[in-house]
């Protein structure tokens, strides 16, 4: 309560207060083989429960990229989120690619525990705006 005070708190309960329907897992596939995905969930970081909604598991296939299929990808989901909500966030270890669609670099945050070193690693913070 104390970092987003009582307007930005009600704000957040409001906009999880929804019917939508998650996840949205989009899926990329060549000759019936899966090659890429990307999903839209509520939420995907258990330290930062205020982006809401989240993009994650934005994967393409290393024998595949460079072919578009990402920029597909992304382009199609970010084209649901529009219709939705007024933005959209992710967190990554990536920089560089996701200024390309829009996004903004918001800071970072502790993300989950790396099970080698047993300690949490940092990830990117990205936020993408909408004119809805």
């Amino acid at each position: 309560y104390n970092d987003f005070g009582e307007e930005g708190l009600l704000e957040i309960v409001k906009s999880r207060c929804t019917k939508k329907n998650f996840p949205v897992v989009l899926v990329a596939k060549i000759d019936d083989q899966v090659v890429g995905t990307v999903s839209l969930v509520s939420n995907d970081t258990e330290l930062r429960q205020d982006l809401f909604p989240m993009l994650t598991m934005f994967v393409v296939d290393s024998n595949c990229r460079g072919q578009g299929i990402g920029k597909q990808l992304l382009e199609k989901i970010l084209a649901i989120c529009e219709t939705e909500f007024r933005e959209v966030y992710l967190t990554t270890k990536l920089e560089g690619f996701y200024e390309k669609f829009g996004f903004e670099y918001l800071g970072t945050t502790k993300a989950y525990i790396n099970f080698e070193t047993e300690k949490p690693y940092e990830e990117r913070i990205y936020r993408k705006k909408f004119q809805n």
